[in-house]
């Protein structure tokens, strides 16, 4: 039963990405990533929206403000409804450095990114993407966001 299972499974696999070049592969990962962030830049939600599963959380690592190791669990929701408040400055995170790494159905994305509010910069780091592909419309969604980002530079404003 289990070679049957694994016989099965490879042939959707090969069938499904039969024809796929690598370049079209990162393109269909990178395509979220891309809505995500210019829906931040034109302030549209729902543009944002799309890019997610209808379960997504972001999830935070870090230090607390006592300095102690934390997890930090939340709905897309807050991110979604501050991104979609008008704001009198363009949010932009140009990406580069962009490394993927792909099973075809599991991704993880690494990219070096700098937020900027406007003109001014207000972060540099490295952030690192989940992304799992949802078979049953043949296309990539952030899914679960865990959010591992090594800031380089941080400016308050």
């Amino acid at each position: 039963m289990k070679k049957l299972l694994s016989l099965v499974i490879l042939i959707f696999f090969v069938t499904h990405t039969h024809g796929q070049t690598n370049q079209d592969l990162q393109d269909q990962i990178m395509k979220p990533i891309h809505d995500l962030f210019a829906g931040m830049m034109k302030g549209d939600s729902a543009l944002v929206h799309t890019a997610f599963t209808e379960d997504a959380t972001m999830v935070s690592v870090g230090k607390d403000r006592n300095g102690n190791f934390a997890v930090r669990r939340q709905s897309i929701e807050p991110f979604l409804k501050a991104i979609g408040t008008p704001h009198d400055e363009a949010w932009q995170e140009p990406i580069w450095d962009v490394k993927i790494e792909s099973d075809n159905v599991l991704a993880q994305v690494w990219v070096k990114y700098a937020f900027y509010i406007g003109k001014n910069l207000a972060t540099v780091a490295w952030m690192r993407f989940n992304w799992q592909i949802l078979q049953t419309v043949g296309k990539y969604f952030i899914w679960p966001i865990p959010v591992n980002a090594r800031i380089v530079i941080s400016r308050k404003r």
